[in-house]
C-alpha cells in the first residue's frame, strides 16, 4: 500500500472501488497516518442506508454525486483548511 511509503495531504475517494470499498480504505489509511482521518473527503452516488451509515461513521466529509465541480472544490477547500464541521 502506497500509504507505507508516501505522505499523503488527503484523501480523495469514491465509497465503492473495484477492490475495496472505501470505509475500508479509509480505515487502513488512518492507522497508518492518522491525520488522514480529518482529511478524507468520499464521492458516492449511492444513498443506501448501509452506506450513509458507513459514510458517517468516520466522520469525513461527503460530497454526493453528481456534483458540480464548484462544490466539490468548496469542500475539499474546508477540509483542507480544517474548517468542515464533523458530520452528524
Amino acid at each position: 500500500m502506497e500509504l507505507h511509503h508516501q505522505w499523503f495531504d488527503g484523501l480523495l475517494m469514491d465509497f465503492h472501488m473495484p477492490d475495496v470499498r472505501g470505509d475500508v480504505l479509509y480505515a487502513r489509511a488512518i492507522t497508518i497516518q492518522p491525520h488522514l482521518a480529518r482529511r478524507t473527503v468520499f464521492l458516492t452516488g449511492d444513498v443506501s442506508d448501509p452506506v450513509r451509515d458507513a459514510l458517517t461513521s468516520t466522520g469525513s466529509a461527503v460530497v454526493s454525486k453528481p456534483f458540480e465541480i464548484a462544490e466539490l472544490e468548496r469542500v475539499v477547500r474546508l477540509v483542507i483548511l480544517d474548517k468542515l464541521e464533523p458530520q452528524p
